[in-house]
């Protein structure tokens, strides 16, 4: 049986050894020491065999050598309470410790929070648990906060109080367990900590718990096709992941949902989808090309002179402008009346057998859906009248030949009659005239030709804001004379001056975009509207140079600058009018907006050009100026003999403020300012050299004094 060990053995043997006892050691030792005094540091719940639990895993030092009795203890915690350990063998006063944590529980893994406590007759009192730890000295019942952190996993802090007598001596413990949870938006997950007898979830947390932040978004916009015909539509698809209400925006249209699958409306400019959700966007632009230019029609005749009841075959080619297509095409003859069909072919013919003589005007038109009835071409085939066996007469084998009217047959040929044969003579024979579709060519008679009519444009295409002179051409066909002439647009249109004139010109001014198609027409006194010719003007709907509403550039600051000063370029071109951006003098990247700096030397332009979709350009600029220095010295005289003086002055303008210096080689003067003078001894050729500085760098200008020669007698 063990002796009872002295109060200070069973103290020390406590503090220093008591990890090392088995437990009916420490069962035992706690039997002895019990009529001395309490196991300093240590809660002891015997209870079968049951293990011990230690509190705290280190003693105070301050309590090591104490052999003085324990005052009372007693613990009042926020969230757990455990009855200290205690002894007392002489009474006075009790010592009392109150623990508990400041901050709002639960507390984010990561972060601090403040451990409060307060104590009666406690001297001083040290906390354990999480970092920093530490010892404060504690007034009675004055709370003592100190910051804990940061805490990553479940804790229980410990606060323990001394009390260093000197008769009532003491400690008393308290304790605060703090929950740590996951940031917002983070998923928990826990790990089981094993426990046994003398460690695991006994002493520390029984599960360590690991935070995972949310995962990242993820946003996919695309389309089928980023690059359209004229009026062309595309697919828009896009795909989400860990983001929420997402929504797709574009010109007339808002989709929804985080995943989808649309088409777009006919679009006719360059045109952006956006995906936006609440934790990102992403968009894309789609490319359309430009309106396709107009139609072209052509005819032609196997001949234009034919007689009545001879055939004769007209033929017509159709071709769509590029990008557009046809949806139909017609022969015409006469007053629009259709003699083919109207499908879209893109060559039709027609067999003409004329009844009755005249001059039959046929037309060529082409039907498309952005141009409608929008280009013309014509041809004219005259038709006369023949005998009735033609020429010569076989009135033995066709007994009913006979000239036509007006001639008389000759043999077996049809001829005038004697009064009016060719060349005619009509001083003669004043009833002389020629035949139908001939004229009178002064003694002789000549077949009438049509008229023809040219147009064209000086420039084929312009801008908004811009013009350009229509000319039309016509001439009158052989016999024939003019009843009107006039440039028509569109579709018939009058837009020219009318007349007869055989040359008349337009001046045409538009203000909206698109394609604008003329018309030369020729009236005749034997063929009415019978000729045609167009030409086509292609309007670009943007100005030709930028304005404010268009787009825009400016140079900060305004005022002239000395060399290398920096500037800000800043330039904006209309997303409605414009797909990319192009600098002279700097880059705008492509941008259609934006800003960048500059430092130019000397007078420099900035240019910004816009350029629209179908690739044409309209111009801004802006000017800097920049100052250039000017820099004088000058040396009086600037020749002397060895030992003399000279004054050197000078001068500096449009250089930095106080940045000028007057040095010379060899050395020995040396002065500063803009402008100045300064008296130079001279012992030798010196050069003056005046420096200055401006913002692209130093600048320097110099002045010589030479020695005169001096001479010695031999």
């Amino acid at each position: 049986m063990l002796a009872p060990p002295p109060d200070s053995e069973c103290i020390l043997k406590t503090a220093d050894s008591f990890m090392n006892l088995s437990p009916e050691s420490l069962r035992t030792l706690s039997g002895l020491c019990a009529s001395a005094a309490v196991l300093v540091g240590i809660t002891v719940l015997i209870s079968g065999d049951r293990p011990f639990t230690m509190v705290p895993p280190v003693m105070p030092p301050a309590m090591q050598n104490s052999a003085n009795a324990f005052a009372p203890a007693q613990l009042v915690a926020s969230q757990t309470q455990t009855a200290g350990w205690f002894s007392d063998f002489f009474g006075g006063n009790n010592l009392t410790v109150y623990v508990w944590p400041s901050a709002t529980s639960p507390v984010v893994q990561g972060q601090n929070t403040t451990l409060t406590w307060q104590a009666l007759n406690a001297d001083y009192c040290t906390y354990y648990g999480a970092p920093p730890g530490g010892t404060y000295y504690t007034p009675n019942y004055t709370p003592i906060s100190v910051s804990v952190g940061p805490i990553d996993q479940d804790v229980t802090l410990l606060v323990y109080c001394v009390n260093t007598g000197p008769w009532n001596t003491g400690y008393g413990s308290g304790s605060a367990s703090v929950h740590i949870v996951c940031p917002d938006g983070y998923t928990s997950s826990y790990e089981t900590i094993p426990t046994d007898d003398w460690g695991g979830g006994e002493w520390g947390p029984s599960q360590i718990l690991t935070c995972t932040p949310p995962a990242e978004p993820s946003l996919q916009l695309w389309p089928d096709n980023s690059n359209l015909p004229y009026n062309g539509s595309t697919g828009v698809h896009w795909r989400t992941q860990n983001a929420g209400n997402c929504h797709v925006a574009g010109p007339g249209t808002d989709w929804g949902g985080a995943n989808g699958d649309q088409s777009t409306p006919a679009l006719a400019q360059y045109t952006t989808y956006t995906l936006s959700c609440d934790n990102g966007s992403q968009s894309i632009g789609i490319n359309v090309a430009p309106p396709p230019g107009a139609p072209n029609a052509t005819i032609g005749a196997d001949s234009t002179n034919i007689y009545v009841g001879q055939s004769v075959g007209i033929h017509a080619d159709f071709a769509a402008g590029s990008g557009d297509s046809m949806n139909g095409s017609a022969i015409n003859q006469p007053a629009n009346i259709s003699v083919t069909n109207t499908n879209p072919d893109s060559h039709k013919d027609y067999t003409f057998t004329p009844a009755s003589p005249g001059a039959y005007v046929f037309t060529a038109w082409v039907l498309t859906p952005l141009y409608a009835w929008n280009s013309y071409a014509s041809i004219v085939v005259n038709v006369s009248e023949v005998p009735s066996c033609g020429n010569g007469l076989d009135i033995n084998v066709y007994p009913s030949c006979s000239c036509p009217s007006g001639q008389v047959q000759n043999g077996s040929f049809c001829e005038p009659p004697p009064s009016c044969q060719n060349g005619l003579d009509i001083n003669s024979y004043p009833s002389c005239t020629c035949p139908s579709g001939q004229y009178q060519n002064g003694n002789s008679c000549s077949a009438i030709t049509a008229p023809t009519a040219i147009i064209s444009s000086d420039s084929p295409t312009i801008h908004v804001g811009e013009s350009t002179t229509i000319h039309a051409n016509f001439q009158i066909g052989q016999g024939d004379s003019f009843t009107g002439t006039n440039i028509d647009q569109p579709e018939g249109h009058g837009v020219g001056t009318g007349g007869t004139a055989t040359q008349q010109t337009y001046t045409f001014a538009p203000t909206a975009g698109g394609d604008y198609t003329f018309y030369a027409r020729a009236a005749t006194a034997n063929y009415g509207w019978q000729s045609y010719a167009n030409a086509t003007v292609h309007v670009i709907s943007v100005p030709p140079v930028c304005t404010g509403n268009y787009c825009d550039i400016i140079v900060d600051p305004v005022e002239p600058v000395l060399p290398g000063t920096p500037v800000t370029v800043q330039w904006t071109c209309n997303p409605l009018s414009y797909s990319s951006s192009e600098g002279g003098g700097f880059s705008t990247g492509g941008a259609l907006q934006g800003s960048t700096f500059a430092n130019p030397i000397a007078n420099t332009t900035y240019v910004l050009n816009c350029v629209a979709p179908g690739g044409s350009r309209t111009l801004a600029s802006a000017v800097v100026t920049v100052l250039q220095p000017n820099l004088n010295i000058s040396a009086d005289p600037p020749r002397v003999q060895s030992g003399n003086s000279s004054t050197i002055t000078w001068s500096a303008t449009n250089v930095n403020a106080n940045s000028c210096a007057v040095t010379s080689n060899p050395a020995g003067f040396s002065r500063s300012g803009l402008s100045d003078s300064g008296i130079a001894s001279i012992t030798s050729q010196t050069v003056f050299t005046l420096r200055c500085m401006v913002p692209a760098g130093p600048v320097s200008k110099t002045t010589t004094v030479t020695l005169v020669p001096s001479y010695e007698e031999i």
